[in-house]
């Protein structure tokens, strides 16, 4: 959601390439009450897809296609188990829907604009946040990744496009804009808009981008990094 933060809060610690999923992930799927099409849990966040349980490995497998192989590097940051949702709301197929961090995610290997609306309307429709990683058919070797977000805002979704993963030394992964704007932190809290940004000089935010598009590669191409 919507959380501005005047100063950069500590990031998230470095999880790895992977993610696991909550050991009471099971037992609260179990008290999720059934309202029409949706589930409803007891403290109030709607589960948008009742008809998958909730997955307790990761659902990026080798056999599915780069663009969904990406979304692994921020799942890892949320560290979280997502049910898979299809393309609800006109969103790509393969779209994820994390309740902990009241956050949809999914990837397109197409270019802008191409989706730019459903971005939007998935968010004022649903009040869930949407990331949309945007990977090219080659990610990070051909073609730059870049992601547009939408976030639930008081007076409508506030967007952001063209934002590039940067992953801090300490292991904190966050997004950051070209040139001017705000900058988001991906934790397991879902998604924190910063005004400050999360390096100092321009080499340091350099030296994340490119760690961050290191990992992406490792990801896509099934290698393990140093």
């Amino acid at each position: 959601m919507l959380d501005l933060v005047g100063e950069c809060g500590p990031s998230c610690q470095q999880r790895g390439q992977g993610y696991r999923a909550n050991e009471g992930c099971s037992e609260a799927a179990d008290q999720r009450k059934k309202s029409g099409g949706l589930i409803r849990t007891r403290d109030g966040p709607v589960i948008l897809s009742p008809k998958v349980p909730k997955m307790l490995t990761s659902p990026i497998e080798p056999s599915l296609d780069p663009s969904l192989r990406v979304l692994s590097l921020p799942l890892a940051a949320i560290n979280e188990a997502p049910l898979p949702i299809g393309a609800l709301a006109g969103l790509p197929a393969g779209a994820l829907d994390i309740a902990s961090a009241n956050l949809l995610m999914a990837a397109t290997p197409c270019d802008a604009p191409l989706f730019d609306a459903n971005v939007e309307a998935a968010c004022a429709r649903f009040k869930r946040d949407v990331m949309l990683v945007r990977t090219g058919l080659f990610p990070e070797t051909m073609n730059p990744v870049t992601v547009d977000i939408a976030l639930v805002g008081p007076d409508g979704p506030f967007t952001m496009k063209g934002l590039t993963f940067m992953r801090k030394c300490d292991g904190g992964l966050w997004l950051v804009p070209g040139q001017a704007g705000a900058f988001v932190e991906i934790s397991s809290k879902g998604l924190a808009l910063h005004t400050a940004p999360p390096f100092v000089t321009w080499d340091e935010r350099c030296d994340g981008v490119c760690r961050a598009a290191g990992e992406i590669v490792c990801i896509v191409t099934g290698r393990r990094g140093r």
